[in-house]
């Protein structure tokens, strides 16, 4: 079974920058990502007439991550950039993780590094470590099973030392404070589970 799905090329690239200078990609169909994708695909086109309107506007952005799951060829190149990604999100958790540290553990120079970032990605070692972060941390307040977490046990999960600094952050990312993000998952939770 084929199946071609189009998203919004703005939204998709600032998810994810690689894709800059692809105009289509082919899933490899065994590929664990392809398979909780294409799942994903099935269950959305079933239930798609019970989503709310909050439900519907996030369903581009559920998607858009999905295809972080997936393996999708980059350029021979880049297998650095791709060791340099995996070690931030394996720590980016760390609050002093810093793109010096990213940087030293490639055996690169900063600028090296952050060229080759802004080349392929870009933006900066910096900003695909606050990506990461605001990335997760979106994940954490969209769970349902975390709604009770305080917004700051939320910023130190993912690497804020200072809560204030993660909601400006937050704010600048989503266009909402952590705290209204939580609340419209909720409630377009509650109401889904009311028409249940």
């Amino acid at each position: 079974m084929t199946i071609s799905l189009q998203l919004p090329r703005e939204m998709l690239l600032q998810r994810y920058p690689k894709f800059r200078r692809s105009e289509m990609f082919v899933l490899e169909p065994g590929d664990l990502g392809t398979i909780l994708l294409r799942g994903a695909l099935t269950n959305l086109a079933e239930n798609t007439s019970r989503a709310s309107l909050v439900q519907h506007s996030g369903i581009p952005h559920a998607l858009i991550d999905l295809l972080g799951t997936c393996e999708i060829p980059l350029g021979a190149t880049e297998w650095r950039l791709e060791r340099a990604l995996s070690y931030i999100a394996r720590n980016f958790w760390r609050s002093g993780l810093s793109a010096s540290d990213v940087a030293r553990q490639q055996r690169l120079s900063r600028r090296s590094l952050d060229e080759m970032f802004v080349r392929a990605l870009g933006r900066t070692v910096a900003a695909e470590i606050l990506e990461q972060r605001m990335a997760r941390a979106s994940a954490y307040l969209m769970d349902v099973s975390n709604h009770r977490r305080q917004i700051r046990d939320v910023a130190a999960s993912v690497g804020f030392e200072h809560p204030p600094h993660f909601t400006r952050a937050f704010r600048k990312r989503f266009s909402l404070t952590p705290s209204a993000f939580r609340k419209g998952r909720l409630s377009s939770q509650q109401t889904l589970d009311k028409q249940r």
